[in-house]
């Protein structure tokens, strides 16, 4: 494929092989630039799957009986009071294993833990019921949006630092966040498109430091 220096408009030539899944950064051997290319969308025709929905099933009514017409049945006597029964005896304290957290003990989060938690990339952020693929394209689609982010960060600084200041980050950064999200909706599929902020979230995230600007 042939990508094109946005600063010097030099133009080479890259094999397709040779670029990562979501794009990666390249520095132009002619004016020394740094920016991301991308590789070409595969053209595969995906089909939308409807999934019907089950209907729960009819509860059953309960059939009424009719009082039997007659005298009253003649009270039962009443049975003896059995003795009470002995107490069992409370089971024994299990011993903790040697290494086990004893109870009430702070839990100590492990260093992968806390890197998810600090970066907002949990292992369970995706239902447990999906399956690989699906948990796979989710999570291209959202390091795409993120990459993104990070590269209007990087070539529009200045202008994402004064429009946090004066309150105008939208308009100063608008062509730059519309061109990202036209790439962004040629590689990520319909489905997920439509279902998830994947977008947006990256960008309150990078550029708006945690603020909820983009909406």
């Amino acid at each position: 494929m042939i990508v094109e220096c946005p600063k010097c408009k030099k133009r080479y030539r890259v094999k397709d092989e040779l670029v990562p899944v979501g794009g990666g950064p390249v520095r132009c051997p002619s004016c020394g630039n740094i920016f991301t290319i991308y590789r070409e969308p595969l053209n595969i025709p995906l089909e939308p799957i409807e999934e019907a929905r089950p209907t729960a099933p009819p509860k059953p009514e309960v059939p009424r009986v009719a009082p039997a017409a007659g005298p009253a049945p003649a009270p039962k006597p009443a049975a003896p009071t059995p003795p009470p029964a002995a107490k069992p005896a409370p089971p024994p304290t299990p011993t903790p294993a040697p290494g086990a957290a004893k109870p009430g003990a702070p839990q100590v989060e492990s260093p992968a833990e806390r890197l998810a938690r600090l970066f907002g990339r949990a292992e369970d952020e995706f239902p447990p019921d999906w399956d690989e693929e699906t948990k796979r394209k989710h999570r291209e689609a959202k390091r795409l949006a993120r990459s993104l982010a990070r590269d209007i960060l990087l070539y529009h600084r200045d202008k994402v630092e004064r429009g946090l200041k004066e309150g105008n980050l939208p308009e100063l950064i608008g062509e730059e966040i519309r061109k990202s999200w036209e790439f962004y909706k040629q590689k990520v599929p319909p489905d997920i498109l439509q279902s998830t902020t994947y977008f947006k979230d990256a960008l309150n995230e990078i550029l708006g430091k945690g603020k909820k600007i983009f909406v």
